[in-house]
């Protein structure tokens, strides 16, 4: 924007000088050019409409562009953070450590936590949704996919 205002001082400092003389000689028409300096005028006025106009174009892709970004951060959050409840609930689960009994009373209480947890899952899969439907399909955030999510889950519900 900077460049564009010190072309407009300069075309308008050189407007300034040229048009009082020329006027003064009554100058119609330069047999050097065929330009006019009414050509002139509205050939910089249409370039001064045509990088509002991209400016304005370049404000909202911008927008567009951020608004795409946090929408994948937010669905990373949720499927990195959902990932590694999966994770370790499954260790604990699959952990022989325990005595018997310790380890029903463990599956029992994590199988209530998992079914408390789909509605994360749920969550997860409606970022998703906007994120295709925003036509985004990649994300450098994380490596879940709502799929891979999904499928996780229901194998951990059915162990327990």
């Amino acid at each position: 924007f900077m460049l564009l205002s010190t072309s407009e001082k300069f075309c308008r400092k050189i407007q300034s000088k040229t048009t009082p003389y020329l006027r003064s000689y009554h100058v119609t028409v330069n047999p050097y050019t065929w330009f006019t300096m009414d050509s002139l005028e509205d050939n910089w006025q249409s370039l001064l409409r045509a990088v509002k106009e991209r400016d304005l174009m370049i404000e909202k892709e911008t927008l567009r562009q951020e608004q795409r970004e946090e929408l994948r951060k937010a669905y990373a959050a949720q499927a990195n953070k959902f990932s590694e409840w999966l994770e370790t609930t499954k260790q604990k689960l699959t952990n022989n450590r325990y005595r018997l009994e310790d380890q029903r009373d463990l599956i029992e209480s994590k199988h209530e936590e998992i079914k408390k947890k789909r509605a994360v899952l749920r969550e997860i899969e409606d970022l998703s949704g906007h994120l295709e439907q925003s036509m985004i399909f990649d994300n450098r955030y994380t490596t879940h996919s709502t799929v891979t999510l999904a499928q996780q889950s229901d194998q951990l519900n059915e162990f327990t």
